[in-house]
């Protein structure tokens, strides 16, 4: 074979260091990922000496600088890190995903982006796994960064929070922009630009049920006074419109929904995306008459631990969708997913 290999041999000169798969594209001196697979109990018992073991291993498989990527997985959880920096092995992860709890479709799209032949070949891949890391390390020199910053602002000349932060940063020799600075103390996760994969040819069925264009229903009319400020009900039929709307996605334990955000900032959330059964005490008392009325319209129906959306059902905004799905107080910004790293307000005007 000339694109995958078991018991890759890393090292020519030492035979008995051998990764558990190697995958090669066009140029074998710069196009391999390396994999190292170990059982599903390794990894799923969270102990970092087991976690820092492979990352050993993996390290000295690669000491020639034969992979651009590599890869620690059980299967189930897979860890990406990207070889081209300098540091620690560990400092070089970036990204990881969780096929039994995460997004089926945004997992398979996430493979298309770092592991299809094409995005391997065209450094796509590289591009966006060294896009993913910096941005990691950014915001953990921002949340080292935090408490000097915090008493910097106490003393002369009296710095506001962010520009005290940019400083602080800058003198560990990392550059963030005021955005990047107020995003983070906002409790946002404030995404670079990171090229946005092609969708795989027969994306992997996602977990949640499967929605066909369904027509979305309004809640119906009751013989109690509604409330003033009454969600926008969805349309009578999902128009393609729609439905084509930059894609999200919502993962929260069991909770799980799809939704697609329109030009005008609302957010079409699809049929079959699971809610919150029960809300919590942080919740507004303002989503409440709203998760009632959904609930009396059996939009939202109760089934095994969560509420169910029999059908498409068009919000006011991605936080409104976020707070009744969740049923507590969140930040849109950050619950909810997009494929490119992008935040919902990115795709607003």
């Amino acid at each position: 074979p000339n694109e995958v290999y078991t018991e890759f041999k890393a090292t020519p000169t030492e035979d008995v260091k051998r990764v558990d798969m190697a995958l090669f594209a066009d140029n074998l001196s710069e196009d391999a990922i390396f994999i190292e697979c170990k059982g599903t109990s390794n990894l799923t018992k969270g102990l970092p000496e087991d976690l820092a073991k492979v990352e050993r291993q993996l390290r000295d498989y690669n000491k020639d600088n034969t992979a651009q990527l590599a890869i620690i997985t059980n299967g189930r959880t897979w860890r990406f890190y990207y070889c081209y920096t300098s540091g620690e092995f560990a400092s070089k992860h970036f990204k990881t995903l969780n096929i039994s709890e995460d997004d089926l479709v945004t997992v398979a799209d996430y493979f298309t982006l770092f592991l299809s032949k094409a995005a391997v070949s065209d450094r796509s891949a590289r591009t966006a796994a060294e896009s993913f890391l910096n941005l990691t390390r950014k915001q953990q020199r921002m949340q080292d960064a935090r408490p000097e910053a915090e008493r910097r602002i106490t003393q002369y000349p009296f710095p506001s929070l962010p520009d005290a932060l940019m400083q602080v940063v800058a003198e560990q020799h990392t550059s963030v922009t005021r955005q990047e600075a107020e995003a983070f103390l906002e409790g946002h996760e404030h995404q670079l630009s990171v090229p946005r994969p092609t969708p795989a040819a027969s994306p992997t069925p996602a977990p949640l049920p499967a929605a066909k264009p369904a027509k979305p229903r309004q809640p119906v009319a009751s013989s109690k006074p509604k409330p003033s400020h009454r969600p926008t009900p969805a349309p009578s039929q999902p128009s393609p419109q729609l439905l084509a709307g930059e894609r999200f996605t919502l993962t929260q334990g069991i909770l799980q929904a799809t939704a697609y955000l329109q030009s005008d900032g609302k957010l079409l959330v699809q049929a079959g995306s699971r809610a919150a059964a029960v809300a919590a005490p942080s919740l507004s008392a303002r989503r409440l008459p709203l998760r009632r009325e959904l609930s009396v319209a059996k939009v939202l129906i109760v089934e095994n631990d969560y509420l169910v959306f029999t059908t498409d059902y068009l919000f006011p905004s991605a936080n409104i969708a976020a707070e009744i799905i969740v049923a507590r107080s969140v930040n849109a910004q950050i619950i909810w997913k997009h494929i490119s790293g992008k935040q919902v307000r990115d795709f607003l005007g």
